[in-house]
């Protein structure tokens, strides 16, 4: 999407917006360059592991006697709420994998109304999920990443995100009257929220399999959400 921050180096116009901002995106983020982490999909992989191990002791953790510890001296952890038996697999592949640098990661499986209720209350650590995003963000990006609703139960932004400056990008976003504008702001908010490190990519497939009688057609060209059931069409006798 020309919206996406990745592959696109930042313009004036994202400059001036960032400008009151100094030091929040991170150079590759600002370049276009970022590009998520890449797992070799074993679970194991120890060139990960080790950049992983290498940031957390440049923020003061330290493992003794196999036990991830903060700053304040402290076991670090958390738990994974899962509603689901592909989250819970999910969730246990994450939990190996950290259990590697001495974190204590717990997984609790809950029913749906019992998930929902923790969601609304804000009342987690963890969650895995997936966030759709419209092809044309507006006002709904309020509800999702503004600090007004960071700590209000029942809302949409589940990260918790209270950042100033994504509030003006959003603010940016709105107020645009030109493509340019929008495009800029939205470029904007989406380098914020990747430098923010909100969300833990865990896996994604840019493939879609189907199988269809040989009487449908289809479009040419695949619109991004995928293919679209109601653009295809029965073939003329």
């Amino acid at each position: 999407s020309e919206l996406s921050a990745l592959g696109h180096p930042a313009g004036e116009k994202e400059k001036a917006l960032l400008a009151p901002y100094p030091g929040r995106v991170p150079a590759d983020v600002m370049d276009g360059t970022y590009r998520p982490p890449v797992t070799d999909g074993s679970g194991q992989d120890r060139k990960v592991l080790k950049t992983a191990f290498e940031l957390l002791k440049s923020a003061g953790y330290t493992v003794q006697d196999g036990v991830m510890l903060d700053p304040e001296g402290k076991p670090f952890g958390f738990e994974i709420l899962t509603a689901s038996q592909d989250e819970e697999r999910l969730a246990a592949i994450y939990q190996r994998a950290l259990a590697k640098l001495g974190i204590g990661v717990s997984i609790r499986s809950l029913e749906g109304d019992q998930i929902q209720s923790r969601k609304q209350r804000l009342d987690f650590d963890v969650l895995i999920g997936s966030s759709a995003s419209s092809l044309s963000p507006g006002i709904e990006q309020r509800a999702r990443w503004g600090s007004s609703t960071a700590k209000k139960e029942g809302s949409f932004n589940l990260a918790g995100v209270a950042d100033p400056a994504v509030d003006a990008a959003i603010e940016a976003m709105l107020r645009a009257r030109s493509k340019e504008d929008y495009v800029a702001a939205v470029r904007v908010l989406d380098r914020l929220l990747i430098s923010g490190n909100y969300m833990v990519p865990t896996q994604h497939n840019n493939q879609q399999w189907l199988a269809y009688w040989n009487y449908l057609e289809h479009p040419q060209k695949t619109p991004i959400y995928g293919y679209q059931l109601p653009t295809w069409w029965r073939k003329p006798k």
